[in-house]
């Protein structure tokens, strides 16, 4: 409960998300955990939340009156809405989660930072931008060139509006910097694991790779399906493939999407899960030997699903691009090959074979290495003390 003193004042930070808890996402998932967080960290601070006047976000959180789902829209219907808990609230630092794609149809939504604009040289508001995607990439098409330029414009208004901007990764922050002509140094915060680790002991018999996630194509199930197909055909004994977020039926729609079908031996050496609570989420990495995952761009600080994973302990086989994050290299537990369909496709299949044979003794300091990293560079309490430090 925040002091007297400091209601009058107005809170240290208000968090601005489009989404939040009950919903699952990226965005959701980063904003409660990040303001679990830093509630537990900073008692001495207060931070309220501002985001959508959704009844089921209503519903989760109405016993937390530190949370305002008061904003209609992110689009002119919602600047009154803005303007007025602004006004009311007087925060200190309004730190805005971004994802171009959470403020409006296709992304592409311009009031929301002219209204940032408005609210630093008008209202003296101090802004923090929490860059966590930028844009569409720039394509021969002409909705992808409308989409990219849109994208392009809000991303540098909401940086030069912004007295601080934070990226997930260190490309995204070098694209800031051009994108601000210079003017803006953004500090690099990478995502902390959205599934808590499990506490154990567990078995890890029998041998289960994960996939866990979304089927966005950037992931390219299609390929990592096709892959772990041809594995089983040659091996029937050695893993069983548990699919997480994605029924049986979401697996064969992929799959029509790219025009093939998986055979019967494919099946019988999987599981599909469908979206599950986070406890069992946590209990199936336990279990695991491996979770892949595939990004057409490359691993990097930003891919929550992987550094899941690495968080319960459980060795990532993933791609390595040129904007992947150095940080991810060299690891014993981190299995990086090209994203390029053939070369993955040959270094996954060789890499299966020969990681069965793993002793039990290898596979548990593995584990250990991994939850290691995590605790060091990626636990919610390090980015959030890091983040923090910027705070008046």
């Amino acid at each position: 409960m925040a002091s007297s003193s400091t209601s009058k004042l107005g809170p240290d930070l208000l968090v601005i998300s489009p989404k939040y808890r009950p919903d699952r996402g990226g965005l959701s998932d980063y904003t409660f955990y990040f303001l679990q967080n830093f509630h537990e960290l900073f008692p001495e601070r207060t931070a309220l939340l501002l985001t959508t006047a959704s009844e089921s976000i209503k519903n989760y959180s109405k016993d937390d009156p530190r949370v305002l789902a008061i904003i209609p829209t992110w689009g002119f219907g919602g600047l009154r809405s803005l303007t007025a808990c602004l006004l009311q609230k007087k925060p200190k630092t309004v730190l805005i989660q971004y994802v171009p794609y959470m403020y409006g149809k296709a992304g592409i939504n311009f009031f929301f930072p002219l209204w940032v604009l408005f609210a630093r040289l008008f209202l003296r508001q101090r802004f923090h931008l929490m860059a966590h995607e930028l844009f569409h990439p720039s394509e021969f098409s002409l909705k992808g060139q409308i989409l990219f330029w849109s994208h392009l414009w809000m991303l540098a208004v909401l940086g030069f509006a912004s007295h601080a901007v934070f990226c997930s990764t260190k490309h995204f922050a070098f694209l800031v910097r051009i994108v601000t002509l210079g003017l803006r140094h953004p500090v690099v915060l990478p995502v902390g694991p959205n599934i808590a680790r499990a506490v154990g002991p567990y078995s890890l018999t029998p041998k289960n790779i994960v996939l866990f996630g979304s089927a966005h194509p950037s992931k390219n199930y299609s390929l990592v399906l096709k892959c772990l197909e041809q594995y089983f055909k040659a091996d029937q004994h050695s893993y069983r493939l548990l699919i997480i977020g994605q029924s049986a039926e979401d697996i064969k729609s992929v799959c029509a999407r790219s025009n093939f079908s998986l055979e019967k031996h494919f099946w019988e050496h999987t599981q599909c899960l469908g979206e599950l609570p986070e406890n069992k989420v946590a209990e199936i990495f336990a279990t695991s030997h491996l979770s892949i995952n595939y990004f057409v761009d490359g691993i990097s600080l930003r891919r929550g699903s992987a550094i899941s994973a690495l968080n319960s302990g459980v060795p990532v086989v993933t791609t390595l691009d040129k904007k992947s994050d150095s940080i991810f290299f060299d690891q014993p537990f981190m299995f990086l090959f090209p994203p390029e369909e053939k070369l993955f496709r040959d270094a996954l299949l060789s890499f299966l074979h020969s990681y069965k044979n793993l002793e039990a003794e290898a596979l548990e300091l593995l584990r250990k290495q991994a939850m290691e990293f995590v605790d060091q560079e990626f636990a919610w309490k390090v980015i959030v003390t890091k983040y923090e430090r910027y705070l008046k």
